[in-house]
């Protein structure tokens, strides 16, 4: 109701859109995300939403969260992604031409692992920041994957997360 209020264009997350608390089963995930569609059509907000996976999505299986996930969400991409489950997508915004690049965790959350990203993903990225550099428009990534000693205020001596994630 609040992105409504403000008469958003469109709203992008960068995951966590379920808790998965109840289990990893693929009916829990479809009961969260059953919820989160509640929400959402219950309030006044009716632009476009697009959504990343974070690790919330990911306590389960990667072809049961990614499965669930677009399906869920009815991911904005093209139809070869639809196809293979990809959860990572790009759009651009159509006022301003701004690019939004969408990347989704794809290797199982695991807080001792830091390949949360596929190499396909990563070389995407890669392809769409060539074909994008210099044409005069802003670029946006969203992704949701943690880093070595993260949180808020990113205070390395004193982290509000210790997930030993690292590069």
């Amino acid at each position: 109701d609040s992105a409504a209020a403000r008469n958003l264009d469109f709203i992008v997350t960068g995951g966590d859109n379920i808790n998965n608390q109840n289990g990893n089963s693929e009916n829990n995930y479809v009961s969260e995300w059953k919820s989160y569609q509640k929400v959402l059509a219950e309030s006044d907000y009716c632009n476009p939403i697009y959504e990343s996976i974070g690790n919330h999505e990911m306590w389960t299986s990667k072809s049961t969260a990614i499965s669930a996930f677009v399906k869920a969400t009815g991911l904005m991409c093209d139809e070869e992604s639809l196809k293979s489950d990809k959860a990572y997508y790009t759009f651009d915004e159509p006022k301003t031409g701004d690019h939004f690049i969408i990347m989704s965790i794809e290797n199982n959350f695991n807080p001792k692992n830091s390949d949360e990203f596929s190499t396909t993903q990563l070389n995407w990225v890669k392809n769409l920041l060539n074909k994008y550099k210099n044409d005069g428009h802003n670029i946006y990534i969203y992704e949701h994957a943690g880093f070595w000693k993260w949180g808020v205020g990113d205070d390395a001596n004193d982290p509000y997360y210790d997930i030993p994630l690292g590069l």
